[in-house]
């Protein structure tokens, strides 16, 4: 992907999150504070699903429509696109609506179980022991997507960590000299990242929503899972360490005074 490209991304963003509090603030699509809220002002929310509408057709045009290694895609792409959707989709509605708790984790364990195939769990993270794997898979991935979740609600704070986990993949690319699907989602990711964090750093005009939080923590948690499967848990402690110690740290403390 060249220059151009991330820039037209950048702009196009910008743009559609612009209309988007527009349309949102005309709907009431908005998220008002409470007692336990970091905001005090009624807000325009679920943004994400801007990030979702501008980032699968870029990401289908690059893969389908550009001249891609398929060597390094996936096995059975179109899984990935059609979890990323029901995800998105089914976040939006709980972003509307709102779903119980229960009912969210049976969709999640469902739609990670689907995505199964996308990854070699052979050699994640323990080699040919695919039903240890399996299971550490399925409790990594969903555990991952609701502490990303959890992260989301100071503002810039999920943007800005979001940002610096795609860059380290990025950079990772440019030392190892190659470029994998995992590279792709990052540099189509980053530009509407950025743009959102125009509108999202303090004080926020716009709120990604769940329909942000976990379309970002599924695009976050498949690059972890496929640098372990590669081997690179290293570099994953190192992008994430942070995110996943202080969510697990403040989750335990909260179930040990009876919350």
């Amino acid at each position: 992907m060249t220059y151009y490209y991330f820039f037209l991304i950048f702009v196009f963003s910008i743009l559609s999150f612009k209309l988007f509090i527009y349309i949102a603030k005309g709907k009431n699509l908005t998220d008002k504070p409470e007692y336990i809220s970091s905001h005090t002002i009624t807000t325009p929310t679920s943004g994400g699903l801007v990030m979702f509408l501008i980032f699968l057709p870029s990401a289908l045009y690059f893969v389908y429509f550009v001249n891609f290694n398929n060597e390094f895609l996936p096995n059975k792409l179109y899984l990935f696109f059609i979890c990323l959707t029901v995800f998105s989709i089914f976040s939006f509605y709980d972003d509307l609506k709102g779903i119980h708790p229960i009912y969210r984790l049976i969709v999640q364990f469902f739609l990670i179980l689907i995505s199964s195939p996308l990854f070699n769990l052979n050699e994640f993270p323990f080699e040919n022991m695919i039903k240890l794997n399996l299971i550490l898979y399925l409790y990594f991935y969903i555990y991952f997507i609701n502490i990303i979740n959890f992260t989301d609600g100071t503002d810039g704070f999920l943007s800005a960590n979001s940002i610096s986990f795609f860059i380290g993949i990025i950079i990772l690319s440019i030392f190892e000299n190659n470029f994998h699907f995992i590279e792709l989602i990052s540099l189509i990711i980053l530009p509407i990242l950025l743009s959102f964090l125009i509108f999202n750093k303090p004080r926020a005009k716009l709120f990604m929503g769940d329909t942000g939080s976990i379309f970002l923590g599924y695009l976050i948690g498949f690059c972890s899972i496929e640098l372990i499967s590669n081997g690179k848990w290293y570099i994953v402690i190192t992008l994430i360490s942070y995110t996943f110690l202080d969510c697990t740290t403040t989750l335990i403390k909260k179930s040990l005074n009876g919350y």
